[in-house]
């Protein structure tokens, strides 16, 4: 006799769903508190002999041992299952054994430690083994070991640790757990070629004002100067007007690589102004975050904000500004105070009367 299908002509199939559910969780004979539908409560009414409103697994299962189908509630949902039935905190724990397994081939050890503690890649890594896809870890580890050592072109790098030179692409999952490892740890991922990413500078090395590309910025000499950091072509541009002695830089946005490449060939302290709003904080707290101790902010606080907002009363701002409180706490304060984000434009000549006054 087919046990299960007989059950589900008597209209218990749903029951037995509902059961092979509850019983995945933590493989007991536990109880649904919910209603049962009337349908369902009705069929398993006349399994019983008793009027019911909840399943309960262990009444389900002592009326099947002592019905005419003699069968354990645990036979039919394996049946029903197809399989032998691992709870979910069995498979939780079956995952868990597979990535600390996995993590025996990183040996970068700063990147090991977190993703123990779940950063780094580590969700990713996870949602990867549970798919069954194989996970390149030993692969990643060594190029983030390679990044450690000299910057890398990306295509180099893959050869060098996959004898492919597209297997770390973003569209691959070696180059997708690559770059949010790289992020965790403040390394700079690999540039795809030399001259694609280029940084502005003026007044450095013997440069007036140039495009300085990712293959000669990573061939400079190292440089005890500060540096005055903008993010603004047209604040750059406005200060080199003024005849500016000062070392400067311009990211154009967020850095390049070839402007994490020359600030990590620079000594002295990095003089960072930037706009007021969420693109201007992100920056910020990248570059203060990788250069923690060389970081100052230069007009870049609450007073210069204030001052802004007199000369132009700003921008509408709602974005949330609250990861960047704790580095900018009176500045991202007044922000969230006003609603309001500004310009660098709006205080260019404060810039230019303290760069003239200041050789």
């Amino acid at each position: 006799m087919n046990v299960l299908a007989e059950l589900e002509r008597q209209g218990l199939g749903n029951i037995l769903r509902l059961a092979l559910e509850r019983f995945k969780r933590d493989q007991t004979l536990g109880r649904i508190t919910k209603p049962l539908e009337n349908a369902d409560a009705q069929a398993l009414e006349r399994l019983l002999g008793k009027p019911v409103r909840t399943l309960d697994l262990q009444v389900l299962d002592a009326a099947l041992q002592k019905s005419k189908y003699q069968v354990s509630l645990l036979e039919v949902l394996e049946t029903l299952n197809r399989a032998p039935i691992i709870s979910a905190k069995s498979q939780r724990q079956h995952l868990e054994n597979m990535f600390q397994t996995a993590l025996e081939n990183v040996i970068d050890l700063e990147w090991n430690e977190l993703l123990q503690n779940g950063e780094a890649g580590a969700s990713r890594i996870k949602r990867a083994i549970k798919e069954e896809l194989l996970v390149p870890l030993e692969m990643v580890s060594n190029a983030i070991t390679l990044l450690r050592q000299q910057p890398q072109r990306l295509p180099t790098l893959a050869t060098q640790v996959a004898g492919h030179a597209h297997a770390l692409d973003s569209d691959t999952l070696a180059g997708q757990i690559l770059l949010e490892a790289l992020s965790a740890l403040q390394l700079e991922p690999p540039v795809r070629d030399g001259v694609s990413s280029s940084v502005l500078i003026a007044k450095l090395h013997g440069f007036t004002c140039v495009h300085l590309p990712w293959r000669e910025v990573i061939q400079l000499p190292r440089q005890q100067t500060d540096v005055l950091f903008l993010e603004n072509p047209a604040v750059f541009e406005a200060l080199l007007d003024t005849g500016i002695t000062r070392p400067m830089l311009c990211s154009q946005g967020q850095p390049s690589a070839a402007c994490i490449a020359l600030l990590d060939k620079l000594e002295g302290k990095i003089l960072f102004a930037a706009d007021f709003d969420l693109g201007g904080l992100r920056i910020a707290k990248r570059i203060a975050g990788r250069y923690p101790n060389r970081f100052k902010p230069w007009h870049f606080d609450k007073s210069a904000f204030q001052a802004a907002l007199e000369k132009t009363g700003g921008f509408s701002l709602t974005a949330n500004l609250e990861p960047y409180k704790t580095l900018f706490p009176e500045l991202v304060s007044a922000m969230q105070e006003t609603g309001r984000g500004a310009h660098q434009e709006a205080i260019l000549e404060m810039f230019c009367q303290e760069v003239i006054a200041t050789p």
